[in-house]
């Protein structure tokens, strides 16, 4: 009994959709497509001491490919002379040891420089007296990386 129940109901439905469906379909609006653009967002602004910071970064980078690239064709034309040869290859590892060390610095502050400059926002106009520890830490740990305070033009 229960399925004819459900067979009228659809059945009385149907017919009354056939009957007003052209009135229907104007008076309901058609469904609207996302307004949502599917691109990614916009990076935030980078600050001008991010930018600094890569730059410096860069100017390592650039000056250390420099280095190395004269080491080695010092090393290459040291090539007959032994003891020459001996000193151009521990210049050349000091150089490269050098130029892993200052990279991985400059990687170090273009990671953490928009951390040091939130503290540096955050503490300056604030008394040593009403630091909190964390602050204090916070504080000692960016200049240890030479981030506090920020540096607007590159090193």
């Amino acid at each position: 009994m229960k399925g004819t129940k459900r067979n009228r109901q659809f059945l009385v439905m149907s017919i009354i959709g056939l009957i007003s469906g052209s009135a229907f379909a104007q008076t309901v609006p058609a469904p609207r497509k996302s307004t949502k653009s599917t691109l990614a967002a916009p990076p935030p602004a980078e600050s001008a001491e991010h930018k600094a910071a890569v730059q410096t970064h860069d100017r390592i980078a650039t000056d250390c490919d420099a280095k190395l690239k004269e080491s080695a064709a010092q090393v290459e034309a040291a090539r007959g002379d032994r003891d020459r040869l001996e000193i151009e290859i521990t210049y050349d590892n000091a150089i490269k040891k050098a130029c892993a060390e200052g990279l991985a610095a400059a990687a170090e502050g273009v990671e953490h420089v928009d951390g040091c400059l939130a503290v540096y926002r955050k503490t300056i106009d604030k008394r040593t007296s009403d630091l909190t520890t964390r602050e204090t830490g916070q504080i000692s740990e960016c200049k240890s990386l030479d981030l506090y305070p920020p540096q607007v033009k590159p090193r």
